[in-house]
Order: C-alpha cells, then sequence, then structure tokens
C-alpha cells in the first residue's frame, strides 16, 4: 500500500472533518425555523432522520469509493509488478502528485463557496422554486469555471 506524505494525510483528514461538519449542520439551518423539538435544543425528529440518512450515504458513498480505489490500484500494482516493473517504480507511480493534494482542496473550497453563495442568493429570492435549483446549479457552475481558470493559469 502506498503511503501519503503527512501534508497530504492532515489534508485528508481536514476534508474529512470538513464534511462531516457540513453533513451534520445542514439539516439545522434547512430547518432553522421550526424550534419545536427535542427539549429546549430545538431539534425536531425529521432534522435526527435527515441527519442521519445524510451521514449513512456519505459513509456507503465513501466506503464504496475506497473499496473500488483500493481493488483497481491493487489490480493495476500487480499487474506492474508481473510485467517484471521494479516496486519502487510502482510505488512512485502509484503515489498522487504533490500539487495535487493541494488543487482538490482548492477544488472543494470553491465548490463550497460557490454552493454556500447559491443557498444565500436562494434565500433571499424566494418563494422557492425552479429558479432556487438554476441558482444553484450557476453558482456551483461558477465556482467549477473559476476552478478550471486558476488550473489553467497555475499548471503544477
Amino acid at each position: 500500500m502506498v503511503r501519503q506524505s503527512s501534508n497530504e494525510h492532515k489534508a485528508v483528514k481536514m476534508k474529512k472533518k470538513l464534511l462531516i461538519a457540513l453533513i451534520f449542520f445542514t439539516p439545522f439551518f434547512s430547518n432553522a425555523q421550526d424550534t419545536s423539538g427535542l427539549g429546549t435544543m430545538g431539534i425536531s425528529m425529521e432534522t435526527i432522520r435527515i441527519t442521519a440518512t445524510m451521514i449513512g450515504m456519505f459513509l456507503l458513498a465513501y466506503f464504496i469509493i475506497v473499496l473500488i480505489r483500493t481493488i483497481l490500484d491493487y489490480r493495476l500494482r500487480s499487474k506492474l509488478i508481473s510485467k517484471g516493473v521494479s516496486d519502487e517504480v510502482v510505488r512512485q507511480f502509484l503515489k498522487p502528485a504533490d500539487g495535487d493534494a493541494r488543487m482538490q482542496v482548492l477544488k472543494w473550497a470553491l465548490l463550497l463557496a460557490g454552493l454556500g453563495l447559491g443557498l444565500i442568493l436562494v434565500q433571499m429570492a424566494k418563494p422557492y422554486g425552479i429558479h432556487s435549483l438554476a441558482i444553484i446549479v450557476l453558482s456551483i457552475s461558477i465556482s467549477l469555471i473559476v476552478y478550471y481558470f486558476l488550473m489553467k493559469k497555475n499548471p503544477q
């Protein structure tokens, strides 16, 4: 198994923590006007169900992605070794680039910022409807375009 550098490991841990926090707090913000619920905390059963469902879906998707990546890495490593390639070359080939982790963090930060901006604009443009979805999609698209131009400017 290829080991990650400490910076990549920290970036992955930070992304996981941010994603878990985002998943956990999303139902609170989406259901902020409802103060009835569990005691004085204002947590409704609907909020708990939404949070549990989102966390379950995330864990299932993450498990499937990690499983597929592990299987594909193993198959690729086995084929390379069976072809006579040295173990060091295989390790170096399967190791992600150093700049890749930073650019992935930048991409996710821009995507989340675009999503946040889209949700703010949707909140301002009530009543909710199909235009709300269009606003969110447009803001995420703009954030991806910004990421594309940043990647084009800095091809490392």
